[in-house]
């Protein structure tokens, strides 16, 4: 925090980190094939994902990179808003808590691949609805971190 009298200046400097990315591959943990369409994210997407669909998503081989980043720890997750996989974090971890962070240089990149397991599925009978079964849903959050 600068005070400043009326006319005075005061100069100074700011330096800003430089950046660098996190690129790898994400695949299937049984069959090892290359996922598409999983957005690696770093941090924390909801459920319905707008904040990450579409940013840093795979590619046919597999591949996502995300860019722009401080030269720091970071921890990545890899929702697959498809439904296919079940959501991941970096060092196949289940939520950020057990996450390996992954540490970005500036000017460099740096490799996290990601081995996602197929979804489980929940199943169940809605009683005593007062609103048709095609408006219910589910929603199911880790107890651990609450995503």
């Amino acid at each position: 925090m600068f005070t400043v009298a009326g006319g005075d200046v005061i100069k100074t400097e700011v330096r800003l980190d430089g950046t660098g990315s996190i690129a790898g591959t994400v695949t299937d943990a049984r069959t090892g094939k290359a996922v598409e369409d999983v957005c690696a994210w770093v941090l924390p997407a909801g459920p319905s994902g707008p904040e990450a669909r579409g940013r840093n998503c795979t590619d046919s081989g597999g591949r996502y990179t995300i860019d722009g980043l401080g030269p720091y720890d970071w921890r990545v997750q890899y929702p697959d808003f498809r439904g296919r996989y079940a959501w991941q974090w970096s060092g196949d971890a289940p939520d950020r808590f057990a996450a390996r962070p992954i540490r970005v240089q500036a000017g460099g990149t740096v490799t996290a691949d990601a081995r996602l397991p197929e979804s489980g599925k929940l199943s169940g009978k809605v009683i005593g609805s007062v609103v048709p079964n095609e408006y219910v849903s589910s929603v199911v959050h880790s107890s651990v971190s609450n995503r």
